[in-house]
Formats: structure tokens, C-alpha cells, sequence
């Protein structure tokens, strides 16, 4: 990680290496604050492992299962029918490949799981929090190019592990472990660029590479950190500039067009998804021009209270940095320190708050989407507790670290971990229950439509089959049991499955295809009507 043991905090003798980066000496000190840090920071390592040990097995349902379930889903046709860019996930009816982000992670899961013995569900839940883990190996990058030292990495490393955010979304079926490690590493790699030091070629591609995976896997955690990597370059060149040194000035900002390249690799991936989106009936609903509102949100939800209390205050703030002792340090911190922790400490917060106000409607609506940015939040508030013990109070600096600590433990005993192994079985969960009978009993090579679950992927993963799942948005909502042949392609229909929903079709539009599209039997649960195809 390039912090091999515990050490200070002090930035004093920074030496320019040739790939940049800042070596700041860390030794053993023998202090008691030194070895304490170690000591938590290998603790809280050890509770987030056990933390995945008993929550691994759990059906991805127990939050978000509607997103889990359509990541489970593509990497599950991966194994089944091999690997292609532009991918299935067949829950929108035929041609099965409506793609969106790179699938880097479900490949990655995929591929292990073609040799490991253990469930897809396990497997899924356990590279996400290798991911998880990993983006230690970034952050200790970043601390040593920025002379942040040791004591930071380490009081950051354990607010990171026994983070309710990261935690809990850190062992769950969903990209966002990944699009985090790929976001942070690129801010590692590309940091040296704001050096005077040459940048080696590996290092250029090294930047392009992981920022163009970053962008890929997931554009709405990568794009603002982009945005502030750029203004920063943007702000060194105008200060070179300004004294008169143009040969730095126009060094940072050709360096600045490495960054450039992620963002075109992105428009070229986001318009192949959407060509390949287009062959679908409900793929067109979903582009990118399409969604353009629902990931951006109106202007009246970045002054709202669901963004201000809701998402700054409670799921960031209150939940994974201190609260109001968070707060009142970083505050210290932020008008006390000297310059070039103040601006570090300025871009950490842009790299917080900048997500949330670009993409703000994904963020009020999605809890998980703060994967993205408080991990910057997190790492402010190291810096800043660490400054407190070097130049306020140790003491101090101790209480408050604790008292964090423990705040974030009872979060994680009293809510995290009740939700995380809420009892999910056949006996009580619809979803579970509605597949196995349409995977123990319907055709395997037949594709089934699904009404009462919008277009959750969820039945059809744990089903094991193709599915239509009709949204309820869907304006034509009863087409699919008039035409079937529109939205599968030709091939018959497996099953059909009504549940509870906000929709449901017309009783006389369901007699009508069961009359006229096959011959099905009844085999119903107790919340959900299915037919089987005979």
C-alpha cells in the first residue's frame, strides 16, 4: 500500500520522484498513538470480513433488490451463453440486451464463478467487497503523494471499514464497489500530473486506461471526480501562468488532455448502448437522451430538503462522518490549516458535494449512489482529525476518533446489520417464492411474461429463465398479452406470472392469451397467479 508501518502525519520533506509521487518516510515511532491507529484500523479490518462471513449467503433481496437482481441477471446469461459487449440482461423481452454500464464487474464475477462450487449470489456479494477493500490500495496512494502519512491513511482506513455506507453496499450484488475502486484509483494515478515532475508514459496510460474504466463502469461516480481534476489542473496552470512561468502553465494543460480521453470513451460506449438498446420495444424508453431527466433531476431538488437533510445531512454526514462532531472538525480543520492542506481539503470537499448536485435526483432517489462520493467525505474528515492531534490536541484527537467509531458501530448493530440478515426463504418472500415454481416447473427454454413487479429482474435471475417483466410505466401495459410475438421474438411463452402490483392487466386481456397463445395450467402461490405453459 506504500505504508508499510505506522508513522506521522507531518508532510515535512516532500522528494519528487520520477513518476511524480511525493515518499513520505514513515517509521516506526514507537508512540502509543502510532500503534493504537494500527491496532483499530486491523480491528475494524477484522469486523467488516466477519461482516461479509455472515451476511454472504443471503439472497440479494434485502435492499435494492431491483438493481442487485438486473447486475445477478447478466452476469448469470454470461455464464450460460458466453461473453459479449453488448449483453443481456433479459428482463425487457427480445432482443435481450438493453446495456448500460461496461460489464467489468459481472465478467469478473462471472469468471470465478465458472470454477468456484459456491452460489452466484456468494460469489457476487464477495468481489464486490474485494473491490471494497482494494480502494485501500488507492487511498494509500493518494496519502503518499499528497504527504498526508500514515496516522491519515490509518484513521481513514478504519472510518472507511466500519462506514454503514460502505459496509453494507460493500457486500452487496451491485457495480458500485467496483466503479468506487476505479474512480479512486484514477485520482491516484493521475495526482502526480499536478507535478512539475516529468510523467512517464506508463503513468499517461495508466491514467487514460483507468479513467475510461472508471467512466465506463459507472459514469455517474467517475464524471464529476473529472470535473474536479480538471479545474484543479485549470486552477495550477492560472497561477503558473500568472507568474509568468507559460512553459509550467502549458505543461498542466496538455496534461489536462489525458483526462479528455475518458470522457470521449465514454460517448463512444454510451452510444453503442443506445443503438443497441434502440432494437428493443422498451430499450428505446431507456437511452441515455431518455433518461436525461431522471438522472439529473430539476432545479428545485438541488435547493430541497430531501437533498440538504436527507442525503448531506443524514445518510452522509450523520451516518459515516460524525455528525455534528464531524462537523466542528472539519470546520477546525478548514479554517485553520495552511495552504496546502486547505486546498486539499477544498477539493476533498468538491469531490463530496459535486456528485450530489450533478447528478441529483439518482442521489435523493438511490441510497447506494453515495458509494460514489462519501468516501471523499471520509477522507476529509482523517485529514482532519488528524491535524487535530498534531497541532491541537491528542487527547482530543483520540475521543473524537472513538467516539466516531463507536457511533458508526451502533448504526451498524441497530440498523446495518438487521437489515443486511433479515430472514429472506421461500416461506416468506414472494419473489423466491414465484420463481421456484416458474424454474421448477415452466419449460427451461422458454422465455416468461411478467406483470406486478415493474421491471425488476429479481424473479427472473432467481427464476432462471428470460423474462419480459412489463413496466408500469409502460403505456401500452396490456400489448404483450395481445402480440406476444412483438416483444419475444417468436418464441413461446414459458410462463406467465401476475403479481400484486401497482398494475395489473385487465381479467379479460389475460383470458384472452391464455386462450389463444397455448396451452397453461394453473400453478399459483399465495401472492402471485402463474400459469405454466403444458
Amino acid at each position: 500500500m506504500g505504508l508499510a508501518v505506522p508513522g506521522s502525519g507531518n508532510a515535512a520533506a516532500t522528494d519528487l520522484a520520477d513518476n511524480g509521487a511525493a515518499h513520505v518516510p514513515v517509521r516506526v515511532n514507537g508512540s502509543t498513538l502510532d500503534w493504537f491507529l494500527v491496532v483499530v484500523f486491523m480491528a475494524a479490518l477484522a469486523a467488516a470480513t466477519i461482516f461479509l462471513c455472515v451476511t454472504v449467503t443471503q439472497p440479494i433481496l434485502e435492499a435494492f433488490g431491483f438493481r442487485q437482481a438486473q447486475t445477478a441477471l447478466t452476469t448469470y446469461w454470461f455464464l450460460r451463453e458466453g461473453y459479449e459487449l453488448a449483453y443481456q440482461t433479459p428482463v425487457l423481452g427480445y432482443p435481450w440486451a438493453v446495456p448500460f454500464e461496461l460489464p467489468l464487474f459481472q465478467a469478473t464475477v462471472a469468471a470465478i464463478a465458472s470454477f468456484l462450487p459456491f452460489s452466484l449470489d456468494s460469489i457476487g456479494r464477495t468481489v464486490s467487497f474485494g473491490f471494497f477493500l482494494a480502494t485501500l490500495v488507492p487511498i494509500a496512494a493518494i496519502c503518499r503523494t499528497l504527504g498526508l502519512g500514515g496516522r491519515v491513511f490509518f484513521v481513514f482506513g478504519s472510518l472507511y471499514l466500519l462506514s454503514p455506507q460502505y459496509l453494507f453496499w460493500g457486500r452487496t450484488f451491485m457495480i458500485e464497489s467496483a466503479a468506487t475502486f476505479f474512480s479512486v484509483a484514477t485520482v491516484a494515478t493521475a495526482l502526480p500530473l499536478f507535478f512539475a515532475a516529468p510523467v512517464s508514459a506508463w503513468r499517461a496510460a495508466a491514467v487514460m486506461v483507468l479513467g475510461s474504466l472508471a467512466m465506463t463502469v459507472k459514469v455517474t461516480t467517475m464524471l464529476p471526480v473529472l470535473a474536479v481534476l480538471t479545474a484543479a489542473i485549470a486552477v495550477a496552470s492560472f497561477s503558473y501562468w500568472r507568474k509568468n512561468q507559460d512553459a509550467y502553465a502549458r505543461k498542466f494543460i496538455m496534461r489536462s488532455v489525458l483526462l479528455a480521453v475518458p470522457v470521449l470513451v465514454a460517448l463512444a460506449w454510451t452510444h453503442f448502448t443506445d443503438v443497441v438498446k434502440m432494437q428493443n420495444e422498451f430499450g428505446k424508453l431507456i437511452t441515455s437522451s431518455a433518461l436525461h431527466d431522471w438522472n439529473f433531476g430539476e432545479m428545485r431538488e438541488r435547493v430541497s430538503k430531501e437533498l440538504f437533510a436527507d442525503v448531506i445531512w443524514t445518510r452522509s454526514f450523520k451516518a459515516n462522518a460524525g455528525g455534528i462532531l464531524g462537523v466542528a472538525i472539519i470546520g477546525f480543520f478548514l479554517i485553520d490549516a495552511r495552504r496546502t492542506r486547505l486546498w486539499i481539503g477544498l477539493c476533498l470537499l468538491a469531490l463530496f458535494l459535486l456528485p450530489l448536485f450533478v447528478f441529483t435526483h439518482l442521489h435523493i432517489f438511490h441510497s447506494y449512489y453515495q458509494s460514489a462520493n462519501i468516501i471523499y467525505l471520509v477522507l476529509l474528515l482523517a485529514v482532519a482529525l488528524v491535524y487535530v492531534a498534531e497541532h491541537a490536541s491528542g487527547r482530543l484527537f483520540a475521543v473524537i476518533f472513538a467516539l466516531v467509531l463507536l457511533w458508526n458501530v451502533a448504526i451498524i448493530s441497530k440498523d446495518v446489520l438487521q437489515i443486511a440478515r433479515r430472514d429472506i426463504s421461500l416461506e416468506n418472500n414472494v419473489v423466491l417464492a414465484a420463481a421456484n415454481v416458474v424454474r421448477e416447473q415452466s419449460p427451461a427454454d422458454k422465455p416468461i411474461l411478467v406483470y406486478g413487479h415493474d421491471w425488476s429482474s429479481e424473479l427472473p435471475y432467481y427464476a432462471q429463465r428470460k423474462a419480459l417483466a412489463v413496466p408500469d410505466w409502460y403505456n401500452d401495459f396490456e400489448d404483450p398479452l395481445r402480440a406476444p410475438q412483438r416483444y419475444f421474438g417468436g418464441s413461446g411463452i414459458g410462463a406467465l406470472v401476475i403479481c400484486g402490483g401497482l398494475r395489473t392487466p385487465a381479467e379479460e386481456a389475460v383470458q384472452r392469451f391464455l386462450t389463444t397463445h397455448g396451452s397453461f395450467r394453473a400453478a399459483s402461490t399465495a401472492s402471485c397467479r402463474i400459469f405454466i405453459s403444458s
